[in-house]
């Protein structure tokens, strides 16, 4: 199984439903006793809303990256941005991550995403090491 690497906080509330998501998909799939293998950076919201708030999107893109480059010490990969707002910053993090990509070339290195079934089921499937059944919605995006 892949270690999913998180970038979460923004709300604390929403990376608690993508961490839940992800772990009930796996249970259901796999079975047993099976959940994800995850890291998770939590960013404080308080400071990339500041940002938001008077247009540095830059900012708190690199903030972002920093995340992203915290998790690839850590282990993981490859990268979820869980957030529907920050997705803005998607391009500047992949073009900072590092992770090697899988030997399947449609996998990503990060992604963003949508705690849409798709979404999910897509994430639960790079977890997994196995590619997805369908297409990917344009709720997610991958390099």
């Amino acid at each position: 199984m892949k270690t999913i690497g998180m970038i979460g906080g923004m709300s604390w509330e929403s990376s608690l439903e993508y961490y839940r998501i992800v772990n009930e998909g796996i249970k259901t799939r796999l079975g047993g006793l099976h959940s994800a293998k995850c890291l998770m950076y939590s960013v404080d919201f308080a400071e990339v809303e500041a940002l938001q708030h008077t247009g540095q999107w830059d900012a708190a893109g690199r903030m972002l990256v920093e995340a992203a480059e915290a998790l690839q010490k850590g282990g993981a990969d490859f990268i979820v941005i869980c957030t529907n707002t920050m997705h803005i910053s998607a391009e500047m993090v992949q073009a900072a991550a590092t992770i090697m990509r899988p030997a399947a070339s449609h996998w990503p290195v990060c992604c963003k995403a949508s705690t849409s079934a798709k979404s999910t089921e897509t994430i639960r499937h790079l977890a997994e090491c196995s590619p997805p059944r369908r297409a990917l919605t344009p709720s997610l995006t991958m390099r």
